[in-house]
């Protein structure tokens, strides 16, 4: 039986959500595909990850949000001389791009993959807004289905004009990787100083205005004086030696609870520390796989009511609305009464948070749902 061959085309090979899912769909899939990658930036984290997998992957080198000639005409040239029996793109500009070049040479088959919920797109430039415009008016003549990782992105697009022809398939997580571990808990503890009897409250996002960091501090700055025991962990791109952060937590005199870290590879390590997760975005999210990963290292979330993390975190966890300071606190509050005062309730709800995703949101149920859609095109 010949391969089918699947080219995807995604925006980058960066430390991203949909760069992991690509990365865990191809590792997980079957063997009767052979699949290749082209990245339209440059290898990122991934790039080595799939070329180890076997998988042929290609760099067009374009900077971020900046398109040229040299690196069109690579991208023009890589589609011309590989043809496909699916095409799938994965974010707006690998949609617009990749799904407009891909029709010029005959790949009949395209995918399109929206991951993000759209709204975000409302608060960036004017360049991004004409990406989604130009890709709301081709969502009607170039991709034959339009993949999306959650409910609401569907919801959101389809209002603004695309066409309706989504299906949707969460994202699926190994849950092997991630897991609970007391050691790891202990080791990455000492490492940064912080002790066993401290609540460890954890956000594993880059600096950005949609992620809130300025607004958890403004929230909790009276709230850690006050109970003195509790540590914060900002991690992600941007976040260590932020002066807008250090000064800020100078200013309200919280400097010594805070923990400030880069992004680190050893994920799954540092989420084992916490005792809670924050995702306490404004908009913009999806599906957020930060919240998934960290449940399955049994880490309860505190989250605001964006995209899916409702759904994901069901009634095992704890949904605030946005730029809600008081119900913030009052979950944290919550969280703690349970782990100090009911502490075999607080174990069992650290196991079934794990469950809960393990259940819902499994790899192979990820893998299966792809497969099934690319043996379904002819």
């Amino acid at each position: 039986m010949n391969k089918k061959i699947i080219i995807h085309i995604i925006t980058g090979l960066g430390d991203g959500g949909a760069e992991g899912v690509l990365y865990r769909l191809i590792k997980h899939s079957k063997s009767n595909y052979t699949h290749k990658v082209i990245s339209l930036m440059d290898e990122g984290k991934y790039g080595n990850k799939l070329e180890k997998l076997n998988i042929q992957v290609f760099c067009i080198g374009f900077k971020r949000g900046k398109l040229n000639f040299k690196g069109v005409l690579k991208l023009f040239k890589i589609l011309k001389n590989n043809k496909s029996d699916i095409l799938q793109t994965w974010m707006y500009h690998s949609d617009l791009l990749g799904g407009l070049l891909g029709y010029l040479f005959g790949h009949k088959n395209i995918i399109w993959n929206v991951r993000g919920n759209g709204k975000g797109l409302i608060h960036k430039n004017i360049y991004s807004k004409i990406i989604l415009k130009l890709c709301i008016y081709l969502s009607h003549y170039i991709p034959k289905m339009i993949i999306t990782c959650s409910k609401q992105a569907k919801v959101n697009h389809i209002n603004f004009g695309y066409k309706k022809i989504f299906t949707v398939i969460p994202n699926g997580f190994d849950h092997f990787k991630f897991r609970d571990d007391i050691n790891k808990r202990l080791l990455i503890r000492k490492k940064y100083g912080v002790k066993d009897n401290e609540l460890l409250l954890g956000c594993i996002a880059r600096y950005s205005e949609q992620k809130s960091h300025k607004f958890i501090i403004n929230s909790l700055k009276d709230y850690l004086k006050k109970k003195k025991n509790i540590k914060i962990l900002f991690i992600g791109y941007k976040i260590k030696n932020n002066n807008n952060i250090i000064n800020l937590l100078k200013k309200y005199n919280i400097l010594q609870y805070f923990i400030l870290l880069k992004n680190q590879n050893n994920i799954e390590d540092i989420m084992n520390s916490l005792d809670l997760h924050l995702l306490i975005s404004k908009y913009g999210e999806g599906f957020p796989n930060v919240i998934a990963e960290s449940m399955l290292c049994k880490i309860p979330s505190i989250t605001t009511n964006v995209g899916d993390s409702k759904h994901i975190v069901g009634n095992k966890g704890w949904i605030i609305e946005v730029n809600s300071s008081s119900q913030l606190i009052r979950s944290i509050d919550k969280a703690i009464k349970v782990k100090d005062y009911y502490p075999k309730l607080w174990h069992q709800l650290k196991s079934k948070v794990r469950f809960r995703i393990v259940k819902k949101y499994n790899i192979d149920k990820m893998v299966t749902n792809y497969s099934n859609i690319w043996n379904s095109l002819k």
